[in-house]
């Protein structure tokens, strides 16, 4: 890539050192940050950054192509650090938030469903790259993951939750509300106050509902201790 960019190799070799290091240590960071700013947030943020590192790849590209100017080779670099930056600080999340947004029973499932995808992904990507480079030239290869990036932050601002310190089953909840609410035609944050009025009064009815169904149990324990008292009597 740097090659193609016209830098000479031993500049080539050395941003490419560059590169790996700062990717190391932004990623040394994930964890700190995923727990203070939450998964929703740092996922948008790192989409969003990494739609800005590409755009400037292919303007610097193709201004080095096209213009000739040797300036452009280090703003190649400067965005290419600038995507390995945002990349290594939210590449854990997708591992991680697959595990919170299942519950037990299927979380298995989506886990491996979600693995076999990334790999399937890196494998097709790896193997096309490649020769649609060749195909369109270094500056418009880049515009098939601008794409994906866009489609990206647009489906995960209206579907993914937030899932720091909150329970599997509340996650699930606001998961359905959320497709009920595009499913109307509506973004999530326009869901009308009745629905939310309508949740409210489910959570206040949560423990009479759970004491009811305590006193359900008694009494069922009650009346099988009776019949067991009678049956005993008998004999």
């Amino acid at each position: 890539m740097f090659i193609n960019a016209k830098l000479d190799p031993q500049t080539a070799r050395y941003a490419t050192l560059a590169i790996g290091v700062v990717y190391f240590l932004f990623a040394c960071s994930a964890p700190l940050l995923i727990d203070r700013v939450g998964r929703r947030p740092l996922s948008l943020f790192q989409l969003i950054a990494c739609l800005i590192a590409l755009s400037l790849l292919t303007l610097f590209t193709g201004i080095q192509q096209y213009e000739q100017a040797t300036w452009a080779s280090y703003g190649t670099i400067g965005a290419l650090v600038l995507y390995m930056c945002v990349y290594g600080v939210g590449s854990p999340i997708p591992w991680m938030i697959t595990g919170e947004l299942f519950n037990q029973h299927f979380r298995s499932t989506a886990v491996t469903v979600s693995v076999f995808a990334a790999y399937f992904m890196a494998m097709i990507i790896s193997s096309a790259y490649l020769p649609f480079q060749q195909m369109v030239g270094v500056t418009f290869s880049y515009m098939p993951f601008i794409v994906v990036s866009c489609i990206s932050i647009v489906v995960l601002y209206f579907i993914l939750p937030e899932t720091k310190n909150r329970d599997v089953n509340d996650i699930v909840n606001e998961v359905r509300a959320r497709n009920h609410s595009l499913s109307l035609g509506m973004p999530w944050n326009s869901l009308s106050q009745e629905g939310r009025t309508e949740n409210k009064h489910i959570e206040a009815l949560s423990p009479s509902i759970h004491s009811c169904r305590l006193e359900s149990i008694r009494e069922h324990e009650q009346k099988n201790i009776r019949e067991f008292c009678e049956i005993l009597g008998k004999f």
